[in-house]
């Protein structure tokens, strides 16, 4: 098992009491999903946690995030885990590598297709390093894998460990924006059913902030224009996302899932 020296930010969170803490796959994954709930939970708490998993390599992703999460007022620790379209095969061999290529989930709609029997170990690591975490007295928020990218999925399996460990413990699930657009979040769900795995829904109401949630996602520089092409799609999608949840014009709605 690899111990790592993690980014925190200026007060270190093992320091602190933390009332929510999220488990963001990459920069901008817990913003994007529940930005407007982290802004009202700083506001009425002021202690929660962004915990940025596959944060490498990219040095303007964590510098993004590190922006976005001080502007909401949320602490941030960042894993150095390497982003899957980055992660590379170990001892692949000069034949396997000629066949496969080097990296693991290249081109890139391996992202979301079946997790690599190469990820095994980095999946071990990561719950060992994320289980840290956990023996605070928190709420903790992973993501539900909505549209099957593969980090998403390895968080999400690893929670679900977590809860068969200690179900006093209290985990919820987030929609993760923009994937949980059109069918894939009933997929997701039915699927987790038919597997025994029920969840029942909890709606936080974020209208007041969404144009707070939004400034947030504008640091994301890197990810707004490769993800939505323009601020206005932007604004387009997360009122498409609510109105999901809660039919009604003008409210904003995020949505979390708690096991039964």
């Amino acid at each position: 098992m690899f111990h790592f020296k993690f980014h925190y930010s200026k007060i270190s969170p093992a320091m602190k009491d933390y009332f929510h803490i999220y488990f963001s796959p990459h920069p901008d994954d817990a913003i994007l999903s529940c930005g407007a709930t982290i802004i009202n939970q700083v506001k009425k708490e002021g202690m929660v946690l962004v915990v940025t998993v596959f944060s490498r390599p990219s040095t303007r992703r964590r510098k993004e995030d590190k922006a976005a999460c001080q502007l909401v007022g949320a602490d941030f620790v960042h894993l150095p885990f390497t982003d899957a379209y980055f992660r590379q095969r170990k001892s692949a061999g000069k034949i396997k590598t000629l066949f496969f290529g080097k990296y693991l989930y290249r081109p890139k709609q391996r992202l979301f297709g079946r997790i690599k029997r190469e990820d095994k170990g980095l999946m071990e690591d990561l719950k060992q390093n994320l289980r840290k975490f956990l023996k605070k007295r928190a709420t903790f928020y992973f993501p539900l894998a909505i549209g099957n990218h593969v980090d998403h999925q390895i968080l999400f399996i690893i929670s679900r460990d977590f809860l068969n460990e200690e179900a006093r413990k209290s985990i919820l699930f987030y929609e993760d924006f923009p994937y949980c657009l059109s069918n894939k979040l009933e997929k997701q769900l039915r699927l987790l059913e038919e597997n025994g795995f029920e969840l029942r829904e909890q709606v936080a109401e974020g209208t007041n902030l969404l144009e707070n949630k939004i400034s947030a996602i504008r640091v994301y520089t890197s990810q707004v224009k490769e993800l939505f092409g323009h601020e206005a799609a932007l604004k387009g999608r997360l009122w498409q996302a609510s109105y999901q949840i809660r039919p009604i014009n003008q409210s904003y709605f995020e949505r979390f899932w708690r096991p039964k």
